[in-house]
């Protein structure tokens, strides 16, 4: 999450590199914080996700739609 500010992600090689580690992050940091109960925290686990998921599935739609040279930048992150 701090790379962006600092790397060049303007290919959409690397910005699928980039939602990749992101995603990786995001998954550990839900596991670390429930991992002793995690399956009686399934609702919260759910409840922090989904929004995260939801704007995921929205931009990677939109890049499916648009070729990739006509992508805004935040589309990239």
């Amino acid at each position: 999450m701090f790379a962006a500010p600092m790397q060049s992600i303007k290919t959409p090689a690397r910005a699928r590199i980039f939602r990749g580690l992101r995603w990786a992050w995001y998954v550990t940091i839900l596991v670390v914080a429930c991992w002793p109960t995690m399956l009686r925290q399934t609702r919260s686990v759910v409840a922090v996700a989904w929004p995260i998921v939801w704007v995921e599935m929205t931009m990677a739609s939109i890049r499916r739609k648009l070729p990739a040279r006509e992508w805004p930048s935040r589309l990239y992150f």
